[in-house]
């Protein structure tokens, strides 16, 4: 009898003293506050703190708010996009389905040959233009020391990315007025997406290494066919991007991946190929291929514009 009692006073004692689960908002304010140091306010470049209610006010008094789904709004305004909530579930499922893994582990590979120009310490890295944050989900599983930081302009790319297991600072931010300060991080990634390489090198630390994926000639090359497009000119992309950094190496992410029908469709309602087409004219195209072709171009580089 008494050894029961005692075991009921245990288990009543263990929960009593169990923590409380934080929520996605508790948890972003958590990670601001140990993290304030890295930001700047995107409006004056004032420095910022986390309040007491948990928003981040700068010493200008600009205010900006966490949300309750976990991440923070840098915007003043609402920014129309078409990249809408079935665009990103579409991104999610392709994701999912491992059409895009060759790409995350070419990343994983990369970082992993730079990491003693920060002495294995850990390390800030940005995804600008994350989306629903696939990247920097998968590095945040292979380097447990990386804070993992991802902005991308369109709500619903954060609100997907804040889904996500590994723990990052998400918002929504305009990568020409990056709300971070000068010299903050030792990698930044710029994936299928625009670039503002004055406002990149600036926030870049001086060992950094940026890194930047676009488009092969041949990516996605079943869509390009199907809706009559030109062959991609790649060669501007990759020239502009190397007149703006100094090269450390570059190489092609080619392959290709066999799809079923329900890919196929994923694949034209994720892509801004199609994003203007009308959505009756996409769901009426038959299934034509058996696969897809991913191809890509990856440049390693130190942005250009700083004083070593």
């Amino acid at each position: 009898m008494n050894e029961l009692k005692m075991e009921k006073k245990r288990i009543t004692k263990k929960i009593q003293y169990q923590p409380l689960k934080l929520t996605k908002m508790e948890r972003m304010r958590k990670l601001c506050s140990d993290n304030a140091s890295i930001f700047s306010c995107p409006i004056c470049r004032g420095s910022i703190q986390i309040t007491q209610q948990g928003d981040l006010l700068c010493e200008n008094n600009h205010c900006f708010n966490i949300a309750r789904k976990g991440y923070i709004n840098f915007m003043n305004a609402t920014h129309e996009s078409f990249y809408d909530k079935e665009l990103f579930a579409s991104r999610g499922r392709v994701f999912k389905n491992g059409f895009y893994q060759p790409v995350a582990e070419e990343l994983v590979k990369t970082i992993k040959s730079y990491e003693e120009l920060w002495n294995k310490e850990s390390f800030n890295i940005l995804d600008i233009g994350c989306g629903e944050g696939y990247y920097l989900d998968w590095i945040g599983k292979d380097f447990s020391s990386a804070r993992c930081f991802g902005i991308d302009l369109s709500k619903e790319a954060i609100k997907a990315a804040t889904l996500h297991e590994k723990e990052k600072i998400l918002a929504i931010a305009d990568l020409t007025k990056l709300p971070f300060r000068n010299r903050t991080f030792h990698i930044l990634l710029n994936i299928l997406t625009p670039a503002n390489y004055e406002e990149f090198s600036r926030i870049q630390k001086k060992q950094g290494i940026f890194i930047k994926v676009s488009p092969g000639k041949q990516y996605l090359k079943e869509i390009r066919e199907r809706f009559c497009y030109k062959d991609y000119n790649e060669e501007r992309v990759v020239e502009y991007s190397k007149g703006n950094m100094e090269i450390l190496e570059e190489r092609r992410v080619y392959y290709k991946k066999p799809l079923t029908k329900e890919d196929w469709k994923d694949f034209l309602y994720m892509t801004p190929l199609t994003a203007h087409k009308q959505e009756e004219r996409i769901r009426q195209i038959d299934f034509p291929e058996k696969e897809i072709t991913i191809d890509l171009n990856l440049v390693v580089g130190r942005l250009k514009g700083r004083k070593r």
